[in-house]
């Protein structure tokens, strides 16, 4: 193994472990909020019940992906690999299509930050700007997008390289 797929498996693996370790933290989060419905569901509101269940699934899934790029990355697993490149693929899409009905929708979620302004001036807390919100949601997303493109470019080029080294050489 050279040094460029050396540095492409450390650094998949690295990452894969902060994502892992990341995903487990906002899975606790969520039981830790579920065990404690009530009081969530006190602070937030009438929906706030739901936040830990969300925190629950996008854990999880976090989790899980990172453990395919990770798991792939150590033990060189073509399959892994692959499969991490194409849950990749697949939240880089979601994503894009969630910064889309951020704007899409843009009257719903003004209605739903007013309320939510109202809710936290009620407590004494500074309102936000719903313009400010999006376009922040827009450029968080953009980043983590661009960070997922990476690994899953250096998730097929390990894959690909583990195919060639075990001789299913393309023609």
């Amino acid at each position: 193994m050279g040094c460029g797929e050396s540095t492409v498996k450390f650094l998949l693996f690295i990452f894969n472990l902060v994502f892992a370790l990341v995903g487990a933290t906002v899975l606790g989060i969520g039981v830790a909020g579920y065990l404690k419905v009530e009081a969530v569901a006190r602070i937030l509101g009438s929906h706030g019940g739901h936040v830990p269940i969300f925190y629950i699934v996008l854990g999880s899934l976090v989790f899980g992906v990172a453990f395919f790029g990770c798991c792939g990355a150590v033990t060189e697993s073509q399959c892994m690999l692959f499969t991490f490149s194409i849950f990749m693929g697949l939240l880089m899409a979601l994503k894009v299509i969630l910064i889309a009905l951020v704007f899409v929708k843009k009257e719903w979620l003004d209605v739903v930050i007013t309320n939510t302004n109202e809710t936290l001036e009620a407590k004494g807390a500074e309102p936000v700007d719903p313009k400010t919100i999006r376009i922040c949601f827009a450029g968080i997303c953009s980043v983590i997008i661009a960070v997922e493109m990476v690994g899953m470019v250096f998730g097929c080029c390990l894959a690909v390289h583990v195919r060639r080294n075990n001789g299913y050489g393309y023609a």
